[in-house]
């Protein structure tokens, strides 16, 4: 998996324009997009379960990078 934050459907076309193939159904791009689902999420870390989890990683980010999430 190269790229984590380019959507899953762009991927399968940018791969289906680039090759010749007869036969590929919609429960095959189907099963693709699940597993490519699967892969981007066991790469992903596991969000926070309770509060002092969600303040042990908010601790690990960046001052500057909290400035701008916050909405006024």
């Amino acid at each position: 998996m190269e790229d984590l934050c380019e959507r899953t459907r762009k991927l399968i076309h940018k791969e289906l324009r680039s090759q010749y193939l007869d036969t590929v159904t919609y429960t095959d791009i189907r099963d693709i997009s699940r597993n490519m689902h699967k892969a981007r999420s066991s790469q992903l870390l596991p969000l926070p379960t309770d509060i002092e989890e969600t303040h042990e990683a908010e601790s690990y980010i960046p001052t500057n990078a909290l400035l701008y999430t916050i909405k006024y």
